[in-house]
């Protein structure tokens, strides 16, 4: 009787994890997102994780949204071009849908007349000089399990044409976090750490340094 109350409780687990409803895991504000430029395409695409569980498959909408932006559900891509009247902040909500119900995010978007700053040659000129780099694209860092390492980029690695205070911050390619093994100083704009002892070899991690002029968002950009 033991084991087949056993048999029936792990059955009971995996029907109800498998008809989870949609739930707000990794809020779109905290992905760094680009910021929008007047008269300039716009193109930002939310992580699939944004969501929980990740994986599924969602169909995502918009609303209250500025009239520029759109949304391709598909891709999880916001894209449009704002004009002058549009500069400034917008809130919105992104909503996650699948057959067992919805998930709604609250999410802000800002609108800069402002050029976006930019980088001053490339990151991998100045990896070059102080780490194991490889002539690949995009550069890679090779480290062996357990190897310790910091490595930084210069202060003037991006400039802004109007000499506003810039803020730094790093993400994975795809705007969700930086391993908890891989440290990034935005101060000294500096990245440390301790690699990993894996089961698998070899697994690549793809980092974004980001400067930007408003806080909070995403201004350039060099993966």
């Amino acid at each position: 009787m033991l084991r087949n109350f056993g048999l029936a409780l792990i059955a009971s687990l995996l029907i109800s994890a498998s008809y989870a409803i949609p739930a707000v895991n990794f809020p779109f504000n905290s992905q760094v997102p680009t910021v929008a430029r007047v008269r300039q395409a716009y193109i930002f695409q939310f992580t699939d994780s944004t969501f929980a569980p990740a994986g599924t498959k969602y169909s995502y909408t918009l609303s209250g949204q500025p009239a520029w932006l759109s949304l391709d559900s598909d891709t999880r891509t916001l894209s449009g071009a704002p004009g002058d009247a549009d500069a400034g902040s917008s809130i919105f909500l992104l909503t996650a849908a699948d057959g067992t119900g919805a998930a709604h995010m609250q999410c802000t978007l800002v609108v800069s007349p402002d050029p976006v700053p930019q980088l001053q040659g490339t990151l991998g000129e100045q990896l070059a000089a102080d780490t194991n780099l490889s002539s690949s694209d995009p550069a890679t860092i090779t480290l062996r399990p357990g190897d310790t390492f910091q490595f930084h980029f210069r202060q003037d690695s991006f400039i802004d044409a109007v000499q506003r205070t810039l803020y730094y911050y790093a993400t994975l390619t795809d705007h969700t976090p930086l391993p908890a093994w891989l440290h990034f100083d935005a101060g000294s704009l500096t990245f440390s750490g301790t690699a990993p002892q894996l089961s698998a070899f070899p697994q690549t991690w793809q980092v974004e340094l980001i400067a930007s002029d408003v806080q909070g968002f995403a201004g350039s950009s060099s993966a």
